[in-house]
Protein backbone atom coordinates (compact mmCIF):
# COMPACT_ATOMS: atom_id res chain seq x y z
CA UNK A 1 0.00 0.00 0.00
CA UNK A 2 1.11 3.59 -0.54
CA UNK A 3 1.92 5.64 2.44
CA UNK A 4 -0.71 8.24 1.70
CA UNK A 5 -3.39 4.90 1.52
CA UNK A 6 -2.14 3.76 5.08
CA UNK A 7 -2.33 7.12 6.33
CA UNK A 8 -6.00 7.33 5.17
CA UNK A 9 -7.13 4.31 6.51
CA UNK A 10 -5.58 4.64 10.19
CA UNK A 11 -7.58 7.64 10.57
CA UNK A 12 -10.74 5.79 9.26
CA UNK A 13 -9.93 3.13 12.16
CA UNK A 14 -8.97 5.62 14.78
CA UNK A 15 -12.71 7.41 14.38
CA UNK A 16 -14.12 3.91 14.21
CA UNK A 17 -12.36 2.91 17.66
CA UNK A 18 -10.53 -0.13 16.44
CA UNK A 19 -6.87 0.97 15.13
CA UNK A 20 -3.81 -1.21 14.61
CA UNK A 21 -1.34 -1.29 17.32
CA UNK A 22 1.01 2.00 16.87
CA UNK A 23 4.30 -0.05 16.47
CA UNK A 24 3.03 -1.74 13.49
CA UNK A 25 0.99 1.18 12.21
CA UNK A 26 4.11 3.20 12.67
CA UNK A 27 6.78 0.57 10.85
CA UNK A 28 3.91 0.05 8.12
CA UNK A 29 3.54 4.30 7.48
CA UNK A 30 7.55 4.63 7.78
CA UNK A 31 8.66 1.87 5.44
CA UNK A 32 5.96 2.94 2.93
CA UNK A 33 7.05 6.94 3.36
CA UNK A 34 10.88 5.94 2.37
CA UNK A 35 10.30 3.52 -0.01
CA UNK A 36 8.57 5.85 -2.13
CA UNK A 37 10.69 9.20 -1.67
CA UNK A 38 14.02 7.12 -2.16
CA UNK A 39 12.76 5.39 -5.56
CA UNK A 40 10.27 8.05 -7.11
CA UNK A 41 11.42 11.27 -5.25
CA UNK A 42 7.98 11.93 -3.66
CA UNK A 43 5.04 11.05 -2.19
CA UNK A 44 1.20 11.88 -2.17
CA UNK A 45 0.98 11.88 1.31
CA UNK A 46 4.04 14.44 1.97
CA UNK A 47 2.42 16.91 -0.89
CA UNK A 48 -0.79 16.23 0.94
CA UNK A 49 0.27 16.68 4.48
CA UNK A 50 1.85 20.44 3.17
CA UNK A 51 -1.09 21.22 1.09
CA UNK A 52 -3.35 20.68 4.67
CA UNK A 53 -0.88 23.10 6.33
CA UNK A 54 -0.31 25.61 3.41
CA UNK A 55 -4.11 25.67 3.67
CA UNK A 56 -4.67 25.99 7.10
CA UNK A 57 -6.56 22.45 7.65
CA UNK A 58 -4.09 21.18 9.88
CA UNK A 59 -2.94 22.94 12.47
CA UNK A 60 -1.93 20.06 14.96
CA UNK A 61 -0.53 16.63 13.75
CA UNK A 62 -0.72 13.02 15.13
CA UNK A 63 2.36 12.14 17.08
CA UNK A 64 2.95 8.72 15.50
CA UNK A 65 2.87 10.60 12.27
CA UNK A 66 5.12 13.36 13.18
CA UNK A 67 7.35 10.10 14.09
CA UNK A 68 7.25 8.43 11.02
CA UNK A 69 7.91 11.71 9.06
CA UNK A 70 10.78 12.80 11.31
CA UNK A 71 12.67 9.43 11.25
CA UNK A 72 12.35 9.72 7.44
CA UNK A 73 13.93 13.08 7.68
CA UNK A 74 16.78 12.01 9.78
CA UNK A 75 18.03 9.14 7.37
CA UNK A 76 17.37 11.58 3.73
CA UNK A 77 18.25 14.26 4.63
CA UNK A 78 20.93 13.78 7.21
CA UNK A 79 21.77 10.56 6.23
CA UNK A 80 20.98 8.36 9.75
CA UNK A 81 20.93 4.66 10.34
CA UNK A 82 17.21 3.89 11.05
CA UNK A 83 16.14 4.66 15.16
CA UNK A 84 15.25 1.52 17.25
CA UNK A 85 11.49 1.28 17.59
CA UNK A 86 10.92 -1.69 19.81
CA UNK A 87 10.09 -0.12 23.11
CA UNK A 88 10.80 3.77 22.14
CA UNK A 89 8.91 5.98 19.52
CA UNK A 90 11.31 8.23 17.68
CA UNK A 91 11.99 11.62 18.16
CA UNK A 92 8.84 11.78 20.66
CA UNK A 93 8.93 12.73 24.51
CA UNK A 94 5.93 12.81 27.00
CA UNK A 95 6.67 14.81 30.13
CA UNK A 96 10.10 15.00 29.70
CA UNK A 97 10.62 11.39 28.91
CA UNK A 98 11.02 8.91 26.41
CA UNK A 99 7.30 8.03 25.34
CA UNK A 100 6.61 4.12 25.10
CA UNK A 101 4.18 2.42 22.53
CA UNK A 102 2.33 1.41 25.20
CA UNK A 103 1.59 5.02 25.53
CA UNK A 104 0.01 5.43 22.60
CA UNK A 105 -2.27 2.60 23.10
CA UNK A 106 -4.72 3.63 25.30
CA UNK A 107 -7.42 6.40 24.62
CA UNK A 108 -6.44 9.94 24.06
CA UNK A 109 -6.13 12.23 20.88
CA UNK A 110 -2.35 12.44 21.09
CA UNK A 111 -1.91 15.27 18.75
CA UNK A 112 1.20 18.57 18.83
CA UNK A 113 1.10 21.78 16.96
CA UNK A 114 2.21 21.92 13.77
CA UNK A 115 5.13 24.73 14.21
CA UNK A 116 7.24 26.17 11.92
CA UNK A 117 10.46 24.07 12.37
CA UNK A 118 7.61 20.85 11.52
CA UNK A 119 6.79 22.52 8.11
CA UNK A 120 11.01 23.17 6.80
CA UNK A 121 11.74 19.62 7.90
CA UNK A 122 8.83 18.39 5.62
CA UNK A 123 9.95 21.14 2.86
CA UNK A 124 13.82 19.80 3.33
CA UNK A 125 12.39 16.31 3.18
CA UNK A 126 10.43 17.05 -0.06
CA UNK A 127 13.70 18.62 -2.16
CA UNK A 128 16.16 16.04 -0.83
CA UNK A 129 14.64 13.14 -2.10
CA UNK A 130 13.78 14.67 -5.44
CA UNK A 131 17.52 15.46 -5.86
CA UNK A 132 18.73 12.14 -4.86
CA UNK A 133 16.55 10.58 -7.66
CA UNK A 134 17.48 13.18 -9.53
CA UNK A 135 21.05 12.23 -9.45
CA UNK A 136 20.40 8.73 -10.10
CA UNK A 137 18.69 9.02 -13.65
CA UNK A 138 20.91 8.39 -16.50
CA UNK A 139 19.38 9.47 -20.08
CA UNK A 140 21.75 8.26 -21.45
CA UNK A 141 20.90 4.23 -21.61
CA UNK A 142 17.29 4.81 -23.04
CA UNK A 143 18.69 7.42 -25.61
CA UNK A 144 20.87 4.38 -26.83
CA UNK A 145 18.01 2.24 -26.83
CA UNK A 146 15.81 4.71 -29.17
CA UNK A 147 19.01 4.82 -31.22
CA UNK A 148 19.22 1.06 -31.28
CA UNK A 149 15.78 0.20 -31.76
CA UNK A 150 15.85 2.96 -34.73
CA UNK A 151 19.11 1.06 -36.23
CA UNK A 152 16.91 -2.33 -36.24
CA UNK A 153 14.25 -1.09 -37.62
CA UNK A 154 16.30 -0.32 -40.81
CA UNK A 155 18.08 -3.35 -40.67
CA UNK A 156 14.34 -4.89 -40.43
CA UNK A 157 13.42 -3.05 -43.57
CA UNK A 158 16.86 -3.88 -45.56
CA UNK A 159 15.82 -7.95 -44.27
CA UNK A 160 12.31 -7.39 -45.64
CA UNK A 161 13.65 -5.91 -49.10
CA UNK A 162 16.12 -8.78 -48.97
CA UNK A 163 12.94 -11.05 -49.09
CA UNK A 164 11.38 -9.48 -51.23
CA UNK A 165 14.02 -9.83 -53.90
CA UNK A 166 14.57 -13.21 -53.09
CA UNK A 167 11.08 -14.25 -53.70
CA UNK A 168 11.13 -12.66 -56.71
CA UNK A 169 14.46 -14.64 -57.60
CA UNK A 170 12.78 -17.45 -56.57
CA UNK A 171 10.02 -16.68 -59.34
CA UNK A 172 12.99 -15.95 -61.75
CA UNK A 173 14.29 -19.59 -60.52
CA UNK A 174 10.95 -21.13 -61.68
CA UNK A 175 10.60 -19.44 -64.69
CA UNK A 176 14.13 -20.55 -65.80
CA UNK A 177 13.25 -24.22 -64.70
CA UNK A 178 10.47 -23.90 -66.99
CA UNK A 179 12.68 -22.76 -69.72
CA UNK A 180 15.33 -25.58 -69.24
CA UNK A 181 12.15 -27.96 -69.36
CA UNK A 182 11.53 -26.04 -72.27
CA UNK A 183 15.13 -27.06 -73.34
CA UNK A 184 15.08 -30.21 -72.70
CA UNK A 185 12.56 -30.57 -75.26
CA UNK A 186 14.75 -28.74 -77.91
CA UNK A 187 12.95 -25.45 -77.73
CA UNK A 188 16.51 -23.99 -77.17
CA UNK A 189 19.83 -25.09 -76.85
CA UNK A 190 22.43 -26.00 -74.05
CA UNK A 191 24.59 -22.90 -73.86
CA UNK A 192 21.63 -20.72 -73.66
CA UNK A 193 20.37 -22.03 -70.67
CA UNK A 194 24.25 -22.32 -69.38
CA UNK A 195 24.05 -18.83 -69.98
CA UNK A 196 20.87 -17.82 -68.44
CA UNK A 197 21.67 -19.76 -65.10
CA UNK A 198 25.30 -17.60 -64.82
CA UNK A 199 23.18 -14.38 -64.96
CA UNK A 200 20.88 -15.53 -62.39
CA UNK A 201 24.04 -16.54 -60.15
CA UNK A 202 25.84 -12.86 -61.22
CA UNK A 203 22.55 -10.99 -60.22
CA UNK A 204 22.43 -12.99 -56.68
CA UNK A 205 25.76 -12.34 -55.96
CA UNK A 206 25.35 -8.51 -56.09
CA UNK A 207 22.17 -8.43 -54.63
CA UNK A 208 24.42 -10.49 -51.46
CA UNK A 209 27.25 -7.81 -51.43
CA UNK A 210 25.03 -4.73 -51.83
CA UNK A 211 22.77 -5.64 -48.53
CA UNK A 212 26.37 -6.72 -46.50
CA UNK A 213 27.96 -3.52 -47.67
CA UNK A 214 24.52 -1.16 -46.31
CA UNK A 215 25.17 -3.62 -43.26
CA UNK A 216 28.14 -2.78 -42.69
CA UNK A 217 27.26 0.88 -43.22
CA UNK A 218 24.52 0.93 -41.10
CA UNK A 219 26.57 -0.93 -37.93
CA UNK A 220 29.22 1.48 -38.39
CA UNK A 221 27.27 4.74 -38.29
CA UNK A 222 25.20 3.13 -35.26
CA UNK A 223 28.80 2.44 -33.22
CA UNK A 224 29.51 5.72 -34.08
CA UNK A 225 26.83 7.76 -32.91
CA UNK A 226 26.26 5.44 -29.99
CA UNK A 227 29.88 6.28 -28.67
CA UNK A 228 29.16 10.15 -29.47
CA UNK A 229 26.00 10.00 -27.15
CA UNK A 230 28.21 7.51 -24.40
CA UNK A 231 30.64 10.42 -24.04
CA UNK A 232 28.42 13.21 -24.25
CA UNK A 233 26.42 11.64 -21.01
CA UNK A 234 29.88 11.27 -19.60
CA UNK A 235 30.68 15.08 -19.93
CA UNK A 236 27.26 15.90 -18.83
CA UNK A 237 27.50 13.80 -15.57
CA UNK A 238 31.10 15.11 -14.56
CA UNK A 239 29.55 18.11 -14.67
CA UNK A 240 26.57 17.27 -12.45
CA UNK A 241 29.29 15.53 -9.93
CA UNK A 242 31.46 18.95 -10.11
CA UNK A 243 28.23 21.19 -9.21
CA UNK A 244 26.45 18.56 -6.54
CA UNK A 245 30.17 18.88 -4.83
CA UNK A 246 30.16 22.09 -4.73
CA UNK A 247 26.66 22.53 -3.59
CA UNK A 248 27.44 20.22 -0.73
CA UNK A 249 30.84 22.09 0.27
CA UNK A 250 29.06 25.33 0.28
CA UNK A 251 26.24 23.82 2.17
CA UNK A 252 28.96 22.50 4.68
CA UNK A 253 30.12 26.29 4.71
CA UNK A 254 26.98 27.59 5.62
CA UNK A 255 26.58 24.79 8.62
CA UNK A 256 29.49 25.68 10.16
CA UNK A 257 28.64 29.35 10.37
CA UNK A 258 25.38 29.14 11.49
CA UNK A 259 26.94 26.25 14.08
CA UNK A 260 29.25 28.92 15.56
CA UNK A 261 26.83 32.11 15.32
CA UNK A 262 24.25 29.46 17.13
CA UNK A 263 26.75 28.57 19.99
CA UNK A 264 27.49 32.30 20.34
CA UNK A 265 24.34 32.98 20.77
CA UNK A 266 23.76 30.59 23.34
CA UNK A 267 26.96 31.54 25.36
CA UNK A 268 25.33 35.02 25.56
CA UNK A 269 21.68 33.80 26.30
CA UNK A 270 23.05 31.25 29.12
CA UNK A 271 25.31 33.97 30.44
CA UNK A 272 22.14 35.82 30.61
CA UNK A 273 20.30 33.00 32.36
CA UNK A 274 22.67 33.08 35.48
CA UNK A 275 22.77 36.14 35.98
CA UNK A 276 18.83 36.52 35.86
CA UNK A 277 18.69 33.31 38.41
CA UNK A 278 21.40 34.75 40.31
CA UNK A 279 19.12 38.30 40.62
CA UNK A 280 16.20 36.14 41.75
CA UNK A 281 17.76 34.26 44.31
CA UNK A 282 19.49 36.85 45.81
CA UNK A 283 16.15 38.83 46.14
CA UNK A 284 14.14 36.03 46.86
CA UNK A 285 12.34 36.40 50.33
CA UNK A 286 13.07 33.52 53.44
CA UNK A 287 9.41 34.68 54.75
CA UNK A 288 7.70 33.63 51.52
CA UNK A 289 10.12 30.63 51.18
CA UNK A 290 8.61 29.64 54.96
CA UNK A 291 4.97 30.31 53.39
CA UNK A 292 5.50 28.16 50.83
CA UNK A 293 6.89 25.46 53.11
CA UNK A 294 3.76 25.55 55.30
CA UNK A 295 1.76 25.19 52.26
CA UNK A 296 3.60 22.10 51.49
CA UNK A 297 3.41 20.85 54.98
CA UNK A 298 -0.51 21.51 55.03
CA UNK A 299 -1.15 20.14 51.69
CA UNK A 300 1.28 16.84 53.16
CA UNK A 301 -1.07 16.51 55.73
CA UNK A 302 -4.45 16.72 53.89
CA UNK A 303 -3.44 14.38 51.01
CA UNK A 304 -1.58 11.61 53.75
CA UNK A 305 -4.18 11.75 56.62
CA UNK A 306 -7.71 13.37 55.89
CA UNK A 307 -8.12 11.80 52.68
CA UNK A 308 -6.68 8.32 53.11
CA UNK A 309 -8.92 8.50 56.00
CA UNK A 310 -12.12 9.55 54.02
CA UNK A 311 -11.09 6.73 51.46
CA UNK A 312 -10.90 4.80 54.63
CA UNK A 313 -14.32 5.62 56.07
CA UNK A 314 -16.37 5.30 52.73
CA UNK A 315 -15.09 1.53 52.34
CA UNK A 316 -16.44 0.99 55.58
CA UNK A 317 -19.47 2.24 55.10
CA UNK A 318 -20.39 1.11 51.90
CA UNK A 319 -20.55 4.39 49.81
CA UNK A 320 -21.26 3.89 46.35
CA UNK A 321 -18.72 3.56 44.23
CA UNK A 322 -19.26 7.03 42.58
CA UNK A 323 -18.44 7.82 45.53
CA UNK A 324 -15.21 5.54 45.51
CA UNK A 325 -14.01 6.52 42.62
CA UNK A 326 -14.57 10.15 43.03
CA UNK A 327 -12.47 10.30 46.33
CA UNK A 328 -9.70 8.28 44.98
CA UNK A 329 -9.20 10.71 41.82
CA UNK A 330 -9.53 13.61 44.53
CA UNK A 331 -6.54 11.21 45.94
CA UNK A 332 -4.65 11.50 42.80
CA UNK A 333 -5.19 14.75 41.78
CA UNK A 334 -3.99 16.20 45.37
CA UNK A 335 -0.58 13.93 44.83
CA UNK A 336 -0.25 15.00 41.75
CA UNK A 337 -0.17 18.59 43.74
CA UNK A 338 2.34 17.70 46.40
CA UNK A 339 4.76 16.34 43.73
CA UNK A 340 4.17 19.36 41.62
CA UNK A 341 4.88 21.80 44.75
CA UNK A 342 8.05 19.27 45.97
CA UNK A 343 9.34 20.30 42.36
CA UNK A 344 8.64 24.10 42.84
CA UNK A 345 10.58 23.88 45.85
CA UNK A 346 13.22 21.62 44.74
CA UNK A 347 14.20 24.61 42.10
CA UNK A 348 13.77 27.36 44.40
CA UNK A 349 17.09 25.31 45.99
CA UNK A 350 15.32 24.21 48.95
CA UNK A 351 15.80 20.95 50.31
CA UNK A 352 12.86 18.51 51.92
CA UNK A 353 13.23 17.27 54.94
CA UNK A 354 11.72 13.51 55.80
CA UNK A 355 14.20 11.81 58.45
CA UNK A 356 13.81 7.55 58.11
CA UNK A 357 13.38 5.92 61.39
CA UNK A 358 16.21 5.60 63.29
CA UNK A 359 17.74 8.64 62.51
CA UNK A 360 18.86 11.36 65.78
CA UNK A 361 16.84 13.81 66.74
CA UNK A 362 17.93 17.21 66.06
CA UNK A 363 15.93 20.04 67.27
CA UNK A 364 17.16 22.11 64.83
CA UNK A 365 15.58 20.48 62.24
CA UNK A 366 12.85 18.47 63.82
CA UNK A 367 9.96 18.78 66.17
CA UNK A 368 8.69 15.54 68.32
CA UNK A 369 4.47 15.42 68.20
CA UNK A 370 4.59 12.15 69.95
CA UNK A 371 6.24 8.71 71.53
CA UNK A 372 5.74 5.20 69.68
CA UNK A 373 4.44 2.62 72.65
CA UNK A 374 7.46 0.27 74.15
CA UNK A 375 10.52 2.98 73.36
CA UNK A 376 13.58 2.60 74.86
CA UNK A 377 15.01 6.08 74.22
CA UNK A 378 14.12 9.63 73.52
CA UNK A 379 16.32 10.58 70.71
CA UNK A 380 15.58 8.35 68.18
CA UNK A 381 13.40 8.94 65.66
CA UNK A 382 10.37 6.48 65.29
CA UNK A 383 8.71 8.02 61.87
CA UNK A 384 8.07 11.52 60.29
CA UNK A 385 4.57 12.36 60.11
CA UNK A 386 5.15 15.78 58.15
CA UNK A 387 8.22 16.50 55.84
CA UNK A 388 9.58 20.11 56.91
CA UNK A 389 11.64 22.28 54.37
CA UNK A 390 15.60 23.76 54.98
CA UNK A 391 17.69 25.95 53.17
CA UNK A 392 20.61 23.69 52.51
CA UNK A 393 24.15 24.92 54.89
CA UNK A 394 21.54 26.83 56.82
CA UNK A 395 21.83 26.28 61.23
CA UNK A 396 17.95 25.46 61.37
CA UNK A 397 14.77 24.63 58.88
CA UNK A 398 12.67 26.76 57.71
CA UNK A 399 9.84 24.68 58.35
CA UNK A 400 10.60 21.50 61.39
CA UNK A 401 9.98 17.86 60.27
CA UNK A 402 6.96 16.89 62.21
CA UNK A 403 8.63 13.42 63.68
CA UNK A 404 7.32 10.55 66.37
CA UNK A 405 10.55 9.58 68.73
CA UNK A 406 10.57 6.03 70.04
Amino acid sequence: MQALEIYQQDRTDRAQGDPLPRQQYYTALRDALHRELMHRGYSDLLEQLLLDIRSGLMEKIYVVDYAALMECHSMIVLGRDMRDATEFVPHLHLRGEKASWADLEGPGSFLMTVKGDIVEKLKQLRAVSRQLVDARDDTVIPQADDAAQREIEQVHTLNKMLDERCKSLQQERDEAVQRLRMLEEGIITEQVRYAIEARRLQEEEALRQTYETQREAAKAAFREQFLEELEAARLVREENERTLEAMRETAAADYAAARTSLAGDLRQLTALLETKINAWDNTLDRAECRMLAQSYAALHTLCGAFLDKLALDAASTGADSAVLAGIAEGQRQLRDRVRQLETAINRLGLTILRPAAGEAFNGAYHVAVGVSAGAVGDTIIARCITPGVTVPGAGEALLKAEVELQ
